[in-house]
């Protein structure tokens, strides 16, 4: 076990990239959780309310449709008082004086009951708002809704005058749909909202697999040397021992990096991971457990290829950008094309994201098994990949040890 104990003791002495990459990122994961928990509302049925608009609106055509419209639009909310002149107009839009600005034509009373009788396309008021803000789009999508319910109350009774299609527009346009918040069976977070553990966990899929590659390339790195492998064929070890001392050792850096950010995580957002039960928490630690061996995996398959220590912090950082993409980490890939979403599913991130999820949802489940059995299969399908790469590594690191040339320290030195 010499050369496991004196990888061990090279790591210790280079504590540089643990304490960046390990201690430096988890952080960085934090900011994210907490910034993602800091918009959550505090009372999610509260949150459910319409939105108050400044409107006006210059009636120029003073029928009784027309004020009837008008008093339609007052449950918008504080109507300002614009004077029927362009540059007013203009001013009040453009300053952000009302978020709304309506403009009724003349005859627009008698034309909208002319065509809405005749079955036509009924005419509409103008509608003027800026960019801030979607109030002013729900104010004219609001006087859209009152003016196509006065349109079928014209249609169904074409005798009926400008008042009472006016009433019987109101009277439709109040009717709403009541909403109700439900509880949810999801393990969320202790105020109600997102479980910032769950999401600090799966925001780490970078920072994971970045701190895993780069505190482990400097093991790979050195020992991989040509001057080292020499060494090593002159010895009695053999290359299956020499080569899973090494791994061993990276390894124990690998848990070292894994329990600094699994600390960090507990210690900020205990309180959302005690919400999940032991069980959810259990299996969400093991899922994030086994994940890690996926960048052990990659960053042993570049040592055995010869990629020196800048080589190796490239191939993490991009490899963790495309895997917390691809893991719906960064964006949902419901928002994403089926075609993404397909490809997803061929990398280690897609899987662990989803046991994460399905963890995180443990402690409201119904049927508790059968949800393990959900996380167990996400789990096994990461250890696949990470046994897979390692496999890959051990026939790579063989094949190279063959060869005449295995690269040189200066190769290494100046990736």
């Amino acid at each position: 076990m010499r050369v496991f104990r004196y990888a061990l003791t090279m790591a210790v002495r280079k504590p540089l990239f643990f304490l960046i990459y390990a201690v430096g990122l988890s952080f960085m994961g934090v900011a994210m959780a907490l910034a993602v928990v800091s918009t959550q509302p505090e009372d999610t049925a509260a949150a459910v309310a319409r939105p108050q608009v400044d409107w006006a609106v210059v009636d120029r055509d003073g029928s009784e449709l027309s004020r009837g419209l008008v008093e339609g639009l007052a449950g918008l909310g504080t109507r300002e008082d614009v004077a029927d002149d362009r540059l007013a107009m203009e001013e009040a839009v453009a300053q952000g004086q009302v978020d709304c600005l309506f403009i009724v034509p003349p005859g627009f009373g008698d034309d909208f009951l002319a065509a809405a009788r005749a079955g036509r396309e009924t005419p509409s008021v103008e509608a003027a708002y800026g960019f801030v803000g979607a109030g002013g789009a729900l104010a004219s999508a609001t006087a859209d809704r009152w003016l196509s319910a006065a349109a079928v109350a014209t249609a169904a009774d074409p005798g009926a005058g400008g008042a009472a299609v006016s009433e019987e527009a109101a009277r439709a346009a109040a009717e709403t749909v009541s909403v109700a918040v439900l509880p949810s069976e999801r393990a969320e977070g202790a105020d109600g909202g997102v479980n910032a553990f769950t999401f600090y966990l799966q925001w780490s899929i970078y920072t994971t697999v970045a701190s895993v590659v780069a505190c482990t390339a400097s093991l790979f790195s050195t020992f991989n040397r040509t001057d080292v492998r020499r060494r090593d064929l002159a010895s009695p070890e053999t290359y299956a021992s020499y080569t899973l001392q090494v791994a061993g050792a990276a390894l124990v850096v690998t848990l070292a990096c894994w329990g600094v950010a699994t600390a960090v995580g507990l210690a900020l957002f205990g309180t959302d991971a005690a919400a999940m039960g032991p069980v959810g928490l259990a299996a969400t630690l093991g899922a994030s457990l086994v994940f890690c061996l996926v960048p052990l995996a990659v960053s042993f398959l570049a040592g055995q290829f010869g990629c020196g220590l800048g080589g190796a912090n490239a191939i993490g950082n991009l490899l963790g950008m495309a895997m917390s993409f691809l893991g719906g980490a960064w964006i949902s890939l419901s928002l994403l094309g089926p075609e993404v979403q397909a490809v997803a599913r061929f990398t280690p991130g897609w899987w662990y994201t989803d046991a994460l999820t399905r963890a995180r949802d443990l402690a409201g489940s119904a049927g508790t098994d059968a949800a393990l059995e959900a996380v167990a299969v996400d789990l096994a399908v990461v250890l696949l990949f990470a046994v897979a790469l390692f496999l890959v590594a051990l026939v790579v690191g063989k094949l190279r040890e063959q060869t005449a040339e295995a690269g040189g320290n200066g190769a290494v030195e100046g990736a």
